[in-house]
């Protein structure tokens, strides 16, 4: 599970860049700085992911 701290201390680099938390959810940093939430789910053995989560809705999903 990533922290706060973590999360704040993740810096941009020449490419995006991801931190993985858990069950699927990923913050992904991308070279200009920003910082998005992508969460990664199966669907009847489809691997799938859903659109970019912003603005800290990314823990609000309920349990898959």
């Amino acid at each position: 599970m990533l922290t706060y701290i973590q999360i704040n201390a993740a810096k941009p680099k020449a490419k995006a860049w991801t931190l993985s938390d858990s069950q699927g959810l990923h913050l992904q940093i991308q070279p200009n700085g920003s910082k998005l939430w992508r969460f990664k789910y199966r669907f009847l053995a489809a691997k799938s992911g859903s659109p970019w989560l912003t603005g800290g809705k990314g823990r609000k999903l309920p349990p898959a």
